[in-house]
C-alpha cells in the first residue's frame, strides 16, 4: 500500500486500483502490506477490506501487516481489524464518532437481511451533519447512497458482503464516502441488458451513470422484481455535480471521475468488482428536481424511504 492523496479532486482509490496491484479476485489470495503507510483514507481501507472479506469466504490464505505508524490506531478505530474478524490488542480508549465518521460496515448480500435504508442513512448523517446540507441536498445525499447501496444487493452478484464507510475531514473541507464489493462489475451487469449490445466495457459503466439507464431497464416484465426506473447510479453522478463534488468508480478493468467539469475515463486502474468513492464537500448549494432530472422543476427535492421523492412546493410524489 501507498500513502493516500487528501486533496478534494484527487482520486483516493489511485494507490490502490493501480493495474497489477490487486488480484483479479480474492480467491487468488491475499497479501496485504499496509507497514509503511503513515496515512490510508476510508477509501483505501474499504476497497481492501471489501477483497479480504471475499477471501475469508473463499477460505484463501490471507496475510496481512498493520501499519507502524499512526494510521494502525486509525484503521482500528475505523473497524478494519473488526470487520476482518482480526484479533488485535486495541492499546487505546474508543471515542464516539459524533458524526464525525462511519467505520467500516457489513453489507449483507442477502436480500432478507439487507438494509440498504440504514446503512445509507449513516453515510448521509455524516455528511449532512458537517457538510451544511439542508434538508432537500441531504434528502437526494439519501436517496443517492440507497441506490449505491441497494446495487450490491440487486446487481453485484456478489460472493460475499460489501463494505461502506465514511470520513469528514475538517482541515480540507469534505467528507469521503465509499462503498466497494467484489461482485461481478457494473459493465457485466449491464451487459446482460440487450438494449446495450456493442459496447464496450467503458461506455457501459460510463452509461450506467446516466439517466433512465441499467441492466433491467427498458426490459422489466409484469410481476416480475427485476423493476427500474433506470436512475439510480444517476442521482449520484448528477448530485456530485450539483454541489461541487466528485465521484470515482472503478469496476474490474473500467474506471471514470465524475464531476461538474464533466466525466472523465480513467485509464490503468483495476478492482475485482466495484469500488465508488465520493469527495463532498462543506456547501449550502440546495439541490433541486432539476438537477437530479433533465426535465425537473426549479424546486427543491424530499425523499422518504417508502413514500417517494417529492417536491416541497407541491408535495407530488414523483414515483
Amino acid at each position: 500500500m501507498r500513502n493516500a492523496v487528501r486533496a478534494i479532486e484527487e482520486c483516493p482509490l489511485s494507490a490502490v486500483c493501480r493495474a497489477g496491484v490487486l488480484p483479479s479476485s480474492a480467491s487468488n489470495g491475499l497479501d496485504v502490506d499496509w507497514e509503511e503507510v503513515g496515512f490510508c483514507t476510508v477509501s483505501q481501507m474499504a476497497a481492501v477490506a471489501a477483497i479480504q472479506l471475499a477471501g475469508l469466504n473463499a477460505h484463501v490464505e490471507q496475510r496481512y501487516t498493520l501499519p507502524k505508524t499512526g494510521a494502525c490506531s486509525y484503521m482500528m478505530r475505523m473497524d478494519y481489524c473488526k470487520v476482518l474478524g482480526i484479533e488485535v490488542e486495541e492499546g487505546f480508549v474508543r471515542h464516539r464518532a459524533d458524526g464525525r465518521f462511519v467505520p467500516l460496515t457489513a453489507i449483507p448480500i442477502d436480500e432478507m437481511s439487507a438494509d440498504p435504508g440504514g446503512t445509507a442513512d449513516l453515510l448521509t448523517e455524516v455528511v449532512s451533519v458537517n457538510a451544511g446540507f439542508n434538508a432537500s441536498t441531504s434528502d437526494s445525499l439519501g436517496m443517492s447512497f440507497c441506490e449505491v447501496i441497494d446495487n450490491i444487493v440487486q446487481h453485484s452478484e456478489a460472493p460475499a458482503p460489501g463494505i461502506a464507510g465514511a470520513q469528514w475531514f475538517p482541515t480540507m473541507g469534505y467528507v469521503e464516502t465509499c462503498v466497494a464489493d467484489c461482485g461481478i462489475g457494473i459493465a457485466q451487469s449491464m451487459a446482460t441488458n440487450g438494449i446495450y449490445s456493442g459496447l464496450s466495457d467503458n461506455e457501459l459503466l460510463e452509461k450506467a451513470f446516466e439517466y433512465e439507464t441499467g441492466q433491467w431497464y427498458g426490459r422489466s416484465s409484469y410481476g416480475s422484481k427485476e423493476v427500474s426506473g433506470g436512475v439510480g447510479l444517476s442521482y449520484s453522478a448528477n448530485l456530485v455535480r450539483a454541489v461541487g463534488g466528485h465521484l470515482w468508480a472503478v469496476s474490474h478493468s473500467s474506471a471514470v471521475h465524475i464531476s461538474s467539469a464533466g466525466t472523465t475515463r480513467l485509464d490503468g486502474l483495476y478492482y475485482p468488482g466495484t469500488v465508488i468513492s465520493m469527495k463532498i464537500p462543506k456547501t449550502d448549494r440546495e439541490v433541486l428536481e432539476s438537477d437530479l432530472f433533465p426535465d425537473g422543476e426549479d424546486l427543491p427535492l424530499r425523499y422518504e424511504p417508502g413514500e417517494g421523492i417529492y417536491t416541497e412546493e407541491f408535495n407530488n410524489p414523483l414515483w
